[in-house]
């Protein structure tokens, strides 16, 4: 079975937020300082490093906001990107080293973490910026020593001056990303030629790249040209490939496994099942045969090769949808440039955005949910995933375009079944009208109504949520989907919290949203959290939805002016953005 992948990816996912103005200062009117603080700016001759804390977290962040290196720092064993748990779940491919080369500092979490495993091992660390190194230092706990030494040079000049010189390496680790992706010239055959030339005989190199990439199919074939077979990790959902290739890495199974055993308990300490992860390595080609990466073919030219095509239009009297498809994911626009909503073509099941799986943690909350309400339907996926977790429960679906529900359903996959009604109308009005008649109260409302770029004023203020408040149940959970790089942030959070006397949030990396779970009763305890996460896990899942994260990640709003003031019916959010 081919593995999920080819997203179409531009950036590095996983770590992309939408979080701060640069340069905002900490009486910022949008109050995105509040959100992220900026602790620290360290000039370069390449861009300016951003230190950056978000409540536990601090990161390092690069002038268009793209988290490089991150820490809990309440929690230093606790890894925080992925990618590094499967670089640790591929070291046992390779015999104990004694000489290894990491290209790519960050915020030295990797270089660190292999001094642990391998404290016998000479670690050489490549970097080309020696901002990094510093702030490496100053803000991460990275040091160097006899044993670990960096060296500030481009990874592929550093490489060659190694061959001049003779150098050989047991295990290489290539993590060297720029603002975009990998440098293009350390993509192409000839640089994977230099690292296998730099290898002993059993050496292996280790590499990061992504499953979503545009690149997936020619990185593959370029790291099969030079090293023949190689064999990949890239777990469903999460984004991400590790390739692990060499000149000799036929290691047998009681090889591989003796040395998960040696490091598994080191592992462990980062919360990294080394042993679970071995069975998703693999040496199948799903690849495309296309041409080779070289030094005369830049990898760059083919990033901007869109290869997605609009396959339906549908004019309404609101706007005009659109329905683009690529290879592997189909998507409703709004125009030519956004994504309202996105399914995967071979897997359904998969959820695409970010914001959708934070919404769901409302399955921590309400036990045994039997009425929805969601405002927004989209392209279907939200009521989807309603109708598959829980088919028996009854699901009102509210949208405002007539037009919307035929691309949902002609194009999405969203059905209506026995226990779902789709009411065309305008969320604010179905509110009052919901009152008005009595309609039965609900234990979840999943508030997910945005046009192109923003939330309808009218369904953001002080009576609009009374009136959603009303509609729950004593018990019930109001879960909102707004934007972490809004101007109303304080606005927002100031309003909701003179409706609900309970309020949290959930902003998780990557996503660039925030959550907001409102109600009136008070919230389990986080022991309670985890517990029903872990009951949760399997079934979730299936769906890519790391429910057992939410916990952790489940917060009170992040505090806001005094002054701010609540938005009403009166004073809308086009005043407030007018007063900006």
């Amino acid at each position: 079975m081919k593995y999920l992948k080819r997203v179409k990816l531009l950036w590095r996912p996983s770590v992309l937020l939408f979080l701060f103005v640069l340069g905002a200062s900490s009486q910022s009117s949008t109050g995105k300082d509040v959100q992220r603080k900026i602790i620290h700016v360290e000039k370069s001759v390449y861009r300016d490093l951003y230190v950056t804390e978000l409540e536990r977290r601090q990161c390092i962040a690069f002038q268009i906001s793209i988290l490089e290196s991150c820490r809990y720092l309440d929690e230093p064993n606790r890894i925080y990107f992925e990618y590094i748990r499967l670089i640790v779940a591929a070291l046992p491919w390779a015999l104990p080293p004694q000489n290894i080369l990491i290209v790519g500092l960050g915020g030295g979490t990797i270089p660190m973490l292999l001094g642990e495993v391998y404290p016998d091992a000479m670690i050489e660390v490549v970097e080309l910026d020696a901002a990094m190194l510093k702030v490496a230092k100053s803000y991460f706990g990275f040091t160097t020593s006899e044993r670990m030494q960096v060296t500030i040079s481009d990874g592929r000049v550093a490489i060659k001056r190694a061959l001049r010189k003779g150098k050989t390496y047991d295990l290489v680790i290539l993590d060297a990303f720029d603002e975009s992706y990998i440098p293009p010239h350390m993509l192409t055959k000839e640089f994977l030629g230099e690292i296998k030339n730099i290898l002993k005989p059993k050496g292996v190199v280790v590499s990061h790249t992504f499953s979503g990439s545009d690149l997936y199919d020619y990185e593959s074939v370029t790291y099969e040209h030079v090293f023949g077979a190689f064999w990949s990790l890239a777990p469903q959902g999460s984004g991400n490939r590790i390739i692990v290739a060499g000149q000799n890495i036929s290691a047998s199974e009681t090889e591989r496994w003796g040395r998960v055993d040696t490091i598994s308990h080191l592992a462990k300490k980062y919360n990294v099942d080394v042993s679970g992860f071995q069975s998703m390595f693999n040496q199948e080609a799903d690849w495309e045969d296309v041409r080779i990466l070289e030094d005369g073919f830049s990898p760059t030219a083919l990033l901007s090769q869109k290869k997605e095509s609009i396959i339906h239009r549908e004019k309404s009297l609101y706007r005009e949808i659109f329905v683009r498809e690529s290879k592997l994911l189909r998507c409703l626009s709004l125009s030519l440039e956004d994504r309202q909503s996105c399914v995967y073509l071979n897997n359904d099941d998969r959820v695409f955005f970010d914001y959708i799986k934070m919404m769901f943690a409302f399955a921590l909350l309400v036990n045994d949910p039997e009425r929805f309400l969601v405002i927004g339907l989209g392209g279907g996926t939200i009521p989807k995933l309603v109708q598959r977790l829980y088919p028996n429960a009854k699901l009102t679906i509210v949208e405002l375009d007539p037009a919307m529900l035929n691309v949902a359903q002609d194009y999405f996959g969203f059905k209506v079944n026995q226990n779902t009604d789709v009411v065309i109308k305008d969320g604010r009005v179905f509110s009052k009208t919901a009152l008005r008649e009595g309609v039965e109260a609900f234990d979840v409302i999943l508030l997910d109504a945005f046009d192109i770029n923003e939330i309808p004023p009218h369904m953001t203020t002080q009576e609009y949520l009374s009136e959603l408040r009303q509609l729950l149940k004593p018990e019930g959970l109001l879960v909102a989907h707004t934007s972490l790089d809004s101007g109303l942030f304080n606005a927002e959070s100031a309003t909701y919290a003179s409706v609900f006397p309970f309020i949290k949030q959930l902003s998780t990396r990557k996503s660039g949203s925030r959550i907001i779970f409102a109600r009136e009763s008070v919230f389990p305890k986080r022991r309670e959290l985890d517990q029903q996460a872990q009951k949760l896990v399997r079934e979730f899942a299936r769906f890519y939805i790391a429910i057992e994260d939410y916990p952790a990640e489940l917060v009170p709003l992040s505090p806001w002016p005094d002054a701010t003031r609540i938005l009403t019916d009166d004073y809308s959010p086009v005043n407030v953005l007018h007063h900006q």
